[in-house]
Parts: C-alpha cells; sequence; structure tokens
C-alpha cells in the first residue's frame, strides 16, 4: 500500500548486514525501501528500475545477487521483512478510515440519546439571557459620531425612518463612513445634511451630495426641511427655558446658530 513515509530504524548505522556493505550499495537499498514505500516495486520494470538507481543493467544485476545473498529481497526485487518492520497502522488513509468509522458510530450513538431523551425546557439561565439582549437593545442615538453634533444626528435618524429606512447598527455604520468623508472634505457638514434633507434618500453618500451640490441652483430665502426641524427643536427648548434665552430669533437662521451655540 502506497505511503508517504516509512520506518528506517537507528540500527541501520550498525548493522552487520549493512555496514559491510560499500555506500554506494547502501544508498541503494535505501533507494529500493522508498520505492516500495511509493508502491513501485511491484510493477515496476528492469529499464525503469535502472533509471531509478542510475545504474547499467549490468551492475542492477550485481546489486540484485548481493541483496539476495543478504537476504534483503526475494527474485522480484519485494523486501522479505517489510510488513515485519512497517506497521499498517503507519498508513494515514487507513488511519482516516478507521477514525471516519468511529466518529459516525458515536455520532449514531448521539442520535439515539438525544432522541430518547425528554425535551428540556427553558432554564433560569436562558430566561435571564433573554431578558438581558431586551434590555441590551441597540439605541441608534448613542450611535452619534464624534465630529458631529447630537441634533444633526438625531435628524439624519428622523428622516431616515419617515421614508421607511432601517436604524440598524451595520446600516447606521455605513452612514457615519459617508459623513466621515464629507466632513473631511472641502463641503460643510451642516451644508450637506441640509442638501440630504431636501431628498428621499434613506442612505447618504457622500459622492451623491458632493454632486448636488456641485449642480445645486443658487440657495432660496426658504428654510430646508432640516432648518425647519432645527427651528422647531429650539424653539420647544426656549420654551422649556421659559425665555431665558433672549438671543433667539424666530425666522431667523442666525438665531439658530446663536442658540445652537448657548445651548452647548
Amino acid at each position: 500500500m502506497k505511503n508517504p513515509w516509512f520506518r528506517l530504524y537507528a540500527e541501520f548505522a550498525f548493522d552487520p548486514k549493512i555496514q559491510s556493505m560499500s555506500e554506494t550499495l547502501q544508498r541503494r537499498f535505501v533507494m529500493l525501501l522508498c520505492l516500495k514505500c511509493n508502491d513501485d516495486l511491484r510493477c515496476i520494470t528492469k529499464d525503469e528500475l535502472c533509471f531509478a538507481l542510475r545504474i547499467p543493467e549490468e551492475e542492477l544485476e550485481k546489486t540484485k545477487v548481493s541483496f539476495i545473498e543478504k537476504g534483503f529481497i526475494d527474485e522480484s526485487w519485494d523486501i522479505i521483512k517489510w510488513n515485519k518492520r512497517q506497521y499498517i497502522s503507519d498508513n494515514s488513509t487507513e488511519r482516516s478510515r478507521k477514525h471516519r468509522a468511529l466518529k459516525k458510530k458515536a455520532s449514531l450513538q448521539r442520535c439515539k440519546s438525544v432522541s430518547a431523551t425528554a425535551p428540556d425546557t427553558d432554564t433560569d439561565t436562558d430566561t435571564d439571557n433573554k431578558e438581558k439582549k431586551k434590555k441590551e437593545k441597540f439605541d441608534p442615538k448613542k450611535l452619534c459620531p464624534l465630529f458631529m453634533n447630537q441634533e444633526d444626528w438625531n435628524y439624519i435618524l428622523a428622516h431616515r425612518k419617515k421614508y421607511k429606512g432601517q436604524n440598524t447598527e451595520r446600516a447606521l455604520k455605513t452612514v457615519i463612513k459617508e459623513l466621515k468623508l464629507t466632513f473631511y472634505s472641502n463641503i460643510n457638514l451642516t451644508k450637506a445634511i441640509d442638501e440630504f434633507s431636501t431628498t428621499t434618500w434613506t442612505g447618504y453618500k457622500h459622492e451623491w451630495i458632493e454632486n448636488r451640490l456641485r449642480k445645486a441652483p443658487k440657495p432660496s430665502q426658504n428654510f430646508t426641511p432640516r432648518q425647519k426641524y432645527m427651528q422647531t427643536l429650539l424653539k420647544e427648548t426656549r420654551e422649556e427655558l421659559g425665555g431665558q434665552n433672549d438671543d433667539f430669533k424666530a425666522g431667523s437662521m442666525e438665531g439658530i446658530k446663536e442658540t445652537k451655540f448657548s445651548l452647548s
């Protein structure tokens, strides 16, 4: 049976039969062992054997006679004590076959055991884990990036929700990645969000916003949806503060900016 390796024992260096031969014959014997391991000796021709040992036919016959006299091979070049020195278990194919058989047997036994066991109910630990997952429900507002204020981020979430966008963690991380591109470009992030608010997009993409701002006409006096959202938010904040912030000017974007900085 073919195998990528074979056992060569340390006694090779001290065995009288081996060491009484020349180094050339010792090498040829090792080559025969290699051919046997690779399962080539069983059907090898005389010419192929000459080529494998790198010797002419006359030298091959002398080598054969010498090895037969020492009891290494038989008339068909087969290694006489090969099975005594090499084990069937050394073959990886055989080991793999036995391993798969044992694994299959163990799997069948497990299946029988599971089918014979009554179904288990939820334990206290399972219930606690479910409750913990409910408590750890994802809050998209907490994902607000450091380079923008919370109000602008809340507006983006509201805009996406308005047009049926899912504010999942994975989707919002993609939005943040594109917002970061805008932040590090020469485009004002506030203008970019204003432009985004005039669309029905649920996804924010820097390249789209950049193209829209490049082609956009001169800004009109009308407020964008995002600016209206900020006006309403600041008006509610002013009412909650009981009119303490006198800098707020209704209908004025300058007033919005002043109020935003005075509240931060």
